[in-house]
């Protein structure tokens, strides 16, 4: 509660350096009474943190913006490069800041400096993360462990969904793919969690080179469509 309670301040923060204290007042008063965080802010889970990083991240941001300041565009690439340890999902994050950037600053030059110095910065932050999964599960890949995620989210025959019949079958294929592998050999026990998760990923990939259109129609989906009927 803590967590979501601060957010609400620095987006109020974030409205009124962007526009005015109204936008800020009611910005956070949306965010306060958005049902997610509602229900977040009573349960001790990772969302709470990533959401008050990330916010922290958006404010110093918009600061150095209006200061043309690059120490508060490292300070926004740390707390960026924070929440990517908590959630992956803003990895590719400075990627749109350096578009935003450039159409911002008539100087371009000070754009891309800006950009790489937010981009290196979360590059640092996930070094240690990266190293510790290579010593204890073999793996340095910061995408490994997201696999299954990414995969669900680029499944469009299930719309996105965990519970739908189509991502049943399709993981028992997978499932009965590594039982293979291993049996044979080819794998050891231990690595198959990450072996899978490699798997996924790459799948992912795949899924959203095939089928982009239907990659991009899933996000409403996975805001509004409700959870599908088992056959």
């Amino acid at each position: 509660a803590i967590l979501i309670s601060l957010s609400c301040i620095i987006v109020y923060k974030i409205g009124m350096e962007l526009l005015d204290t109204h936008i800020g007042y009611y910005s956070a008063l949306i965010t306060a009474l958005h049902p997610g965080f509602l229900i977040k802010s009573s349960h001790i889970i990772s969302e709470s943190l990533f959401v008050f990083l990330l916010t922290v991240a958006i404010l110093y941001l918009v600061l150095a913006m209006k200061r043309r300041s690059l120490k508060l565009y490292l300070l926004s690439g740390i707390f960026l490069g924070m929440s990517t340890q908590v959630r992956f999902t803003p990895i590719f994050l400075p990627l749109f800041i350096l578009a935003g950037l450039l159409l911002f600053y008539k100087e371009k030059l000070y754009a891309l400096k800006a950009s790489v110095i937010i981009a290196l910065s979360v590059i640092v932050i996930s070094i240690p993360w990266c190293i510790r999964n290579y010593i204890h599960f073999g793996y340095s890949n910061p995408f490994v462990e997201y696999g299954g995620a990414l995969w669900l989210g680029s499944f469009v025959e299930g719309d996105a969904h965990q519970d739908s019949p189509e991502v049943d079958r399709a993981l028992a294929e997978v499932d009965r793919n590594m039982q293979e592998y291993c049996s044979q050999g080819k794998i050891a026990s231990k690595e198959v969690f990450i072996e899978r998760e490699e798997l996924l990923l790459r799948l992912a990939f795949d899924n959203i080179k095939k089928q982009p259109l239907g990659y991009i129609a899933l996000f409403p989906k996975k805001i509004f469509s409700r959870k599908p009927k088992k056959n």
